[in-house]
This record gives C-alpha cells, structure tokens and sequence, in this order.
C-alpha cells in the first residue's frame, strides 16, 4: 500500500478511461431499457397493486446504477491522476531550494511571477539593446 504517491493502493486501476467511458455508456442504454420498462408497468397499473415483475426490473435498475456510479467515480478519479505536463519546463523552487515538480495554483503567486518574468525580460532585453549600440559606435 505504500505511502504517498503509490499506486499500489488503488484498486482496478488497469483500465483506461476510454475502456470505462465505453461501459458507463452501455450501462447508461440499459438502465434506460429498464426505465422504460418500469413506466410500462407504471402506466398499466395502479401505485398500489404492483406485480412482482416491477421490483425485479426496479432491483436490476438499482444494481446497474451502483455500477455506473463506482465507474463513475473510477473515471474522476482517474481523471484527477492524470498529470498534465507543464509547456514552460521550470521546476518550482520552494522556500528551502528545493526544485520539485509541484506546481503553485494560487493565482497572486502567477501573476507575480509572470510580472517578475516581464521585468527582468525588460531589464535583460535593455541591457543587450545597449550593448548593440555601443558596439555599432565603435
């Protein structure tokens, strides 16, 4: 079971999403089968004298949904683990001077950094400008 960050832990994590998104849509055509069937009944018979068929199809309804919702579930939490690459490259370097791969989420802390960036961009960018033209004068 490992700690974190172990995949050992997670349970049924060999199928893809696609692979789950293809049986969460046949399960979604068959309890809509079963629906349809349970209107019938509903629509030929009173709430209150019922036949015995209704609850065997209201049961197999019921245990198709469990199963669309633990694939479901599968499938967002699968989604969740999906790392999605960074297009700049840059380790985050925390407090300490450690380069991880944890990436900041708090939108203060981009923006400040994306103005941090700019400004020493401008200050960079200026001094190479300056050095062209010195060059060129002499």
């Amino acid at each position: 079971m490992g700690g974190r960050g172990s995949g050992s832990g997670r349970g049924g994590g060999s199928e893809s999403i696609g692979a789950l998104k293809e049986r969460e849509k046949s399960l979604n055509s068959q309890i809509d089968k079963l629906n349809k069937r349970l209107a019938d009944y509903a629509s030929r018979n009173p709430a209150w004298n019922m036949p015995s068929g209704y609850y065997d199809v209201q049961r197999k309804k019921q245990a198709l949904e469990s199963k669309k919702r633990s694939i479901t579930n599968k499938i967002v939490t699968a989604s969740r683990n999906v790392t999605v690459e960074k297009t700049n490259g840059k380790p985050f370097v925390n407090s300490f001077g450690e380069a991880t791969k944890r990436e900041i989420t708090t939108t203060s802390y981009k923006n400040s950094q994306a103005r941090l960036d700019k400004e020493i961009m401008r200050f960079v960018g200026g001094e190479i400008n300056r050095k062209k033209q010195t060059k060129r004068r002499n």
